[in-house]
Order: structure tokens, then sequence, then C-alpha cells
């Protein structure tokens, strides 16, 4: 891809993540003028204004401001819809800096925490704090087989779960997805998840995938045992029917 040294992207990013901040300013309607619009539909960019109203895009095209409605000139940047930053960890600065400028700062409006096997929870009480806050991004997390795991086995992980153990994994994995988490996520790497085994792994994404979540693993290995994680990995997918985010 070629780099675009002198460009400065102008995102939709900014349209939403500080729409509140523009709706404090302006009443009504404001727009956006001499922008290139990337759609997101991979179509060439092409020079247009856009307008935006109750917090929404109503029009896109050759358009002209309305009496004493705010305008921003985009002066030829680029204006694209906001990114998804689809391994966030910012579970904990979500709550000291709502705003979030570092992350709107690079254009995305959605992030998506809880990887690696490591999330809130119960996630029911986390999405509820999210939303007393009113971060100005999207948040959505998913939910973490370490979390999981450790709820269960308590200090005592350093082991293969039984049955038993499993089971009750399973239902705080169904709970998890009741309280609209996207999928399961493991880090095999890692302390708590790396005494799992893949059949417990399997038990626990079955479960994700019979609510439509994805499987989402930073895999055991990322040196000389690589293949073999990624041979888990895909067995894993396959033996329980769910999309992989690698």
């Amino acid at each position: 891809m070629r780099r675009l040294n002198s460009v400065v992207v102008f995102l939709f990013a900014a349209v939403f993540a500080l729409l509140p901040l523009f709706s404090q300013q302006t009443p009504g309607s404001f727009l956006i003028l001499n922008a290139k619009i990337a759609d997101g539909t991979g179509a060439p960019l092409r020079q247009a204004a856009l307008r935006v109203a109750r917090g929404r895009i109503v029009a896109i095209g050759n358009l002209q401001p309305g009496p004493e409605e705010t305008t921003f000139d985009a002066k030829g940047l680029v204006l694209a819809p906001g990114f998804v930053d689809i391994h966030n960890h910012s579970e904990e600065g979500l709550f000291t800096d709502p705003l979030t400028e570092s992350q709107i700062a690079q254009g995305i409006t959605t992030l998506v925490i809880g990887a690696d096997g490591d999330s809130p929870w119960p996630i029911s009480d986390w999405t509820g704090k999210m939303q007393q806050i009113r971060t100005s991004l999207n948040v959505a997390t998913f939910a973490g087989h370490a979390t999981i795991r450790e709820q269960v086995m308590g200090k005592d992980f350093q082991r293969f779960s039984t049955p038993e153990e499993i089971a009750k994994m399973q239902q705080l994995t169904g709970q998890a997805m009741s309280q609209q988490a996207l999928g399961l996520s493991s880090g095999l790497e890692y302390e708590v998840g790396s005494y799992s085994n893949t059949d417990e792994l399997i038990a626990l994404a079955k479960v994700a995938a019979a609510s439509g979540g994805v499987y989402m693993t930073h895999i055991r290995d990322e040196a000389d045992k690589s293949f073999e994680a990624l041979d888990e990995e895909i067995t894993s997918g396959e033996k329980a029917h769910i999309p992989i985010q690698h």
C-alpha cells in the first residue's frame, strides 16, 4: 500500500466520537466541506461534502451550508469510516479517560477488549459501568478463558481441569454470552490459560459458538512449537464449529 506521507486522515471517527462536543457548540446540523470521501466499500475516493444531523450522516454530495449551519473545512483531507480495534487492553483506561483522545486521534471508533483470556467479570457489571461513564467510543468485550477458569479453579489452576470443573466453566461461558460477550478469548502462553488442555478449550468454545460467538486466541507458542500451537487452534475451531480470530 502506498504510504501517504503528506495526507492527514480526517475521519468519521472524529465525527462520531466527538459528536457530543459538537452538539454542545452548534445547534442542529454541521457540514464537512471539501473532503475526499472513503465510504468503506473500496470505491475510489471522491470529493464531496457531508452533513451530520441528530447524530447521523444525513447527506453526502455537492452540499451547501444552511443558514447559520456550522461548517468544517477538510481542505482535501480524507474522510473515512472509523476503525475497529479488535484487540485492545483499555479495560481500566476507559474509566480514567472516557474521552479516549489517544484512540480517536488514530481514527478508532470501536474497541474490543477482553483479549488474551483476560476479561472483566461479571461482564454485565462492567458493561453497566461503561454505560454510566459514556465513553466516546463504542466498546465490546470477549469473555476471557483464564478469567472463567480462575472463577472455577481459584488458585489451584496449575493442572488440567476435571469434567465437573469444565461443566462449571461452560455454564459461566454461557452466562457471559447472555451478557453480550462477543465470544471466548484465550491466552495460552500465559499463566492461567497455559495449564488447560485442548478438550477444555473446545468445550467452552462450543458454548460460545451456540450463541453465534467467535473464538479469539493468543496461541500457546510463537517460536519453535508454533506449528503445534496452530494445529491446536485449527482443531479447536473445527471441533467447536466456531470462527477463529488468530
